[in-house]
């Protein structure tokens, strides 16, 4: 399939652009995209970089699930990254989950290993609607072949998710469009881990990084956007230091890590080229002796919403991926509705 972008001369551009679009200038024999600033061309060494970073615009995201003092919630939080407002919108999950991770398509957030019980450790996955703000339902054809706890959660974009670990060397697919677990495996040989109880992933445009507490995988994705098929790469660097050093992901070639700690601890991040699998140095994180944290993903900036520090709670950062740094959010930037929540998960949408 092939993509014809209309052509505009110089001075008569587009006056209201949208950040993302992309047109072709007839005068200079180029793609150019509107940055919300201005065009820029688009060269061939950053093409890709730029299409994935402009196939989607994520403006808002969603936190789901967590817990605090043993007790999971069915807690909702809603984060605007143009105000950065966060609203509570109440108990909107069928099942409560703690020790989770999960998934996103364009509408639908999903939360894995949601049970009402604390660490939760199922098969079971409950869902919400992004659209509409509503409960999307739990259980049937989006539950996982395995049971599993605190796993690890992957994605190629918003067509398919991969759930590793949590106490079992499957990998379950789920097809994000369809909302439909594979009942079969969809990779060649497959990941063999030695840790149930903690693990942590970080995603790009064409590999997924997962880790526990003593080693690193990657997951090579297909070219082909519509095949869920990968191949499991046991050799990684360990791209987090513990699984509870939970990991942020970007569409701008760069993901992190945390660099120290278990549960809390974390003072800094591993930064990644998710290309190269090369790291580049250190950096700190906004707010130190952290880990259990919940992070979203943004097109220029990202959240994270309540964390561990040796007691479950809602402080939040706001972290720019151009710079490296961030800063502590105060009221209405921060989870509210629930009285602390780490571990849970994030979605987002366009």
């Amino acid at each position: 399939m092939s993509i014809k972008h209309r052509g505009f001369a110089r001075t008569a551009r587009p006056i209201s652009a949208v950040e993302g679009q992309i047109i072709w200038n007839t005068d200079d024999n180029q793609l150019e995209i509107y940055d919300g600033t201005g065009w820029k061309a688009i060269d061939k060494t950053s093409a890709n970089e730029t299409y994935y970073k402009y196939r989607t615009i994520i403006t808002t995201s969603y936190v789901l699930g967590g817990y605090k003092s043993g007790v999971p919630w069915k807690n909702v939080n809603k984060m605007v990254h143009s105000t950065d407002a966060c609203t509570n919108l109440g108990d909107l999950l069928s099942y409560a989950g703690s020790y989770t991770s999960g998934n996103c398509s364009l509408t639908t957030a999903w939360l894995y290993s949601s049970d009402d019980n604390h660490p939760g450790y199922s098969s079971q996955t409950v869902a919400l609607n992004m659209v509409t703000e509503a409960n999307a339902g739990y259980g049937g054809s989006m539950n996982m072949q395995v049971g599993r706890g605190d796993s690890a959660a992957m994605f190629k974009e918003h067509y398919f998710g991969y759930i590793a670990s949590g106490g079992s060397n499957y990998t379950d697919t789920h097809n994000l469009t369809t909302n439909t677990m594979y009942s079969n495996y969809q990779y060649s040989d497959g990941f063999s881990w030695t840790d149930a109880d903690s693990s942590s992933a970080f995603s790009g445009e064409t590999k997924g990084y997962a880790w526990d507490n003593t080693a690193g995988k990657v997951a090579q994705y297909a070219t082909d956007s519509q095949s869920a098929f990968f191949n499991a790469r046991n050799q990684g660097s360990m791209w987090g230091a513990h699984g509870q050093q939970k990991g942020i992901c970007s569409k701008v070639t760069k993901a992190y890590a945390g660099n120290e700690g278990t549960y809390n601890g974390g003072y800094n991040l591993r930064r990644w080229n998710y290309y190269t699998e090369i790291q580049d140095g250190t950096i700190a994180k906004p707010i130190g002796n952290c880990g259990e944290e919940n992070f979203d993903m943004g097109q220029d900036w990202q959240y994270m919403i309540s964390m561990y520090d040796g007691l479950q709670n809602n402080r939040g950062w706001k972290f720019s991926y151009s710079t490296d740094s961030g800063y502590e959010l105060g009221a209405g930037s921060v989870r509210t509705g629930v009285p602390g929540a780490s571990s849970g998960h994030c979605g987002w949408r366009a």
